[in-house]
């Protein structure tokens, strides 16, 4: 009798186990014989139970938090994909069944609630029969854009949506992870995307308000006054305070209705900063405060996240005085929290008043308050969390911009080592870091070999036009241009400019930015007159856009001054150069 292996995979588990069957085609003969009296030899089947799947433990999962949002929600990966790249590039294993357990914890399920698409429906319906004129609305839900398509056929199989008033939108209770903008086109100089964030107002408790400040770019190019790279603002969302419950409501609903409230706010100011539009943003930004301290008091994580958006968004205006003053006391309430200096709330408050000191050129005591909250978040969260990665390249980055070089690479190293190459912000800004150090001790080949690893890693898994993949491009190609390869920076900052024109807008601060690297191109090309006419155009949309004395503005008046110069109008050139100072104070 020949024995064969069968899969137990492909064959029916009952085979085998049905007397029946074997006995049936003798049931079938003309003689009768008693199956009793057949034998019937069962092959044993292996019932190895499956290996349990190993426990992987929540900081591991928090660890990768962005980017599993990032792939799966915002670049509609499926769950396979992300599994199969995190096991090729992290050596990170987990079952599908896992995947999705975390994913549903997280609260980042893909498929719309029927409420979130009823309140989709109506916005999308309030808009169109109110507003004809204006265009018409986007909408995301936990970071996934939904189309008109998947509306409308919503629309289709409920009943027909009766006209609604804007009083009856207002009094309608929208779902907290459904966003909405108004779309934009490329011409303007807004943004329809509502992130980043940056990975953006995500469902995330770390946010970023906009893409890192690529301050690194005019140092490289030979202007500036500052050697410190930028750090990413370290935020945290009202919506998600550590202690949620609030001490001035005794009923549940009203609190809900208070928390939805500041939510709305505070996703609507993230849209506009994002968009480059800071005096909106601001305005938003103190109604959300004083609703939160109107609700919460002054010593409430609501209210100082608040005051730190503030904080974070004077900076970008170029408002660094009032900004350090804003920052400083909410540093100081924040330590009243429970933990103290030991609070997440603390520590992110310190990154932020260390990104204003910077702007102020108060270099030395910025370093002491990086060090302290290094040596801080080390005790408490550990070397390789989040928090203490983001004081530990802000330390780097101080002693840079103070020219301790060899201090500054040996402190990106260690944290390359530390953080495994993981896609954090720290990981990026150590690699722009070293890029920067290096261009300053004019070793370009390895300066251009970091910034290249940031630019694949974070096109990776960003993908090529989002706003923190275009940026890392645009410090790649001042590189270029400090090492004098000026024909391929060229064509590398063109196809950016255009990148960043369609995703950010044309007057976006990100995408003027790119313009200040091309006018110092075309000036070491000898093409003063096309420098001219560009650093003008330039000039006149950051005065408009951020003020005549925001920093960046400053920037493209300083290139003014080189451009006159060399054109041989030396007055023109003193005259704006005695602006400058002025504007300076």
């Amino acid at each position: 009798m020949e024995s064969s292996t069968v899969s137990l995979d492909s064959v029916p588990m009952d085979i085998g186990q049905d007397a029946s069957g074997p006995s049936a085609q003798f049931q079938a003969s003309s003689t009768s014989v008693p199956t009793s009296t057949i034998p019937v030899t069962r092959k044993p089947i292996n019932r190895t139970r499956k290996a349990k799947a190993a426990v992987i433990r929540d900081e591991a999962w928090e660890r990768h938090k962005d980017q599993i949002i990032e792939l799966h929600i915002r670049q509609d990966k499926t769950l396979q994909q992300v599994a199969d790249i995190f096991q090729r590039d992290f050596e990170f294993e987990a079952t599908i069944r896992q995947w999705r357990s975390r994913i549903s914890k997280w609260g980042l399920d893909k498929k719309v609630k029927t409420k979130e698409m009823a309140a989709i429906s109506l916005l999308r319906h309030q808009r169109n029969v109110e507003e004809p004129e204006k265009r018409r609305r986007k909408f995301e839900v936990r970071g996934a854009l939904v189309s008109d398509r998947k509306i409308t056929r919503f629309e289709k199989g409920k009943a027909v949506i009766p006209p609604i008033t804007t009083a009856g939108l207002n009094d309608m209770d929208i779902p907290p992870d459904v966003k909405y903008w108004t779309a934009s086109d490329n011409s303007g100089s807004g943004s329809s995307a509502s992130e980043h964030s940056g990975g953006s107002a995500s469902p995330t408790s770390v946010m970023t308000l906009s893409p890192a400040l690529s301050i690194i770019t005019l140092q490289l190019s030979g202007y500036g006054n500052s050697e410190f790279g930028g750090q990413s603002p370290r935020t945290f969302s009202v919506s998600s305070p550590s202690t949620s419950s609030p001490g001035n409501f005794n009923d549940d609903s009203g609190a809900a209705e208070t928390m939805m409230a500041l939510t709305t706010l505070e996703r609507v100011g993230d849209c506009y900063h994002s968009q480059g539009r800071y005096k909106t943003a601001l305005e938003v930004y103190r109604k959300l405060a004083k609703q939160a301290r109107q609700q919460y008091g002054i010593r409430s994580e609501q209210f100082i996240t608040a005051a730190v958006r503030l904080g974070e968004t004077l900076l970008n205006q170029g408002r660094a005085p009032e900004a350090k003053k804003l920052l400083e006391r909410s540093y100081s309430l924040s330590l009243a929290l429970a933990g103290g200096a030991n609070h997440s709330l603390s520590l992110g408050c310190l990154s932020s008043l260390c990104r204003a000191l910077i702007s102020l050129g108060q270099l030395p005591e910025a370093k002491e308050h990086h060090s302290r909250g290094w040596e801080i978040s080390k005790r408490v969260n550990g070397p390789t969390h989040l928090e203490t990665l983001l004081h530990h390249v802000g330390l780097a980055d101080v002693c840079r911009g103070t020219g301790q070089l060899s201090k500054a690479i040996s402190l990106y190293h260690e944290l390359l080592h530390l953080a495994d190459e993981r896609l954090d912000f720290p990981t990026v800004q150590a690699w722009t870091g070293l890029a920067v150090a290096y261009g300053l001790r004019h070793d370009f080949n390895s300066a251009i070999s970091y910034a290249q690893s940031a630019v694949e890693r974070v096109e990776k898994v960003k993908g090529n036009d989002h706003p923190n993949t275009l940026s890392r491009r645009d410090d790649l190609t001042a590189l270029y241009v400090r090492a004098n390869i000026l024909s391929d920076a060229e064509a590398m900052c063109w196809q950016n400019y255009e990148r960043k024109a369609r995703v950010l807008g044309k007057g976006h601060p990100e995408t003027l930015l790119n313009q200040q690297i091309m006018v110092t191109i075309l000036l070491g090309q000898n093409r003063s007159d096309e420098a001219l006419k560009l650093c003008q155009q330039v000039l006149g949309q950051l005065e408009r856009n951020l003020g005549k004395g925001h920093p960046r503005t400053m920037v493209s008046r300083l290139l003014m001054v080189d451009i006159w110069r060399i054109k041989g109008e030396s007055e023109k050139a003193m005259a704006t150069f005695e602006e400058c100072r002025s504007l300076r104070g």
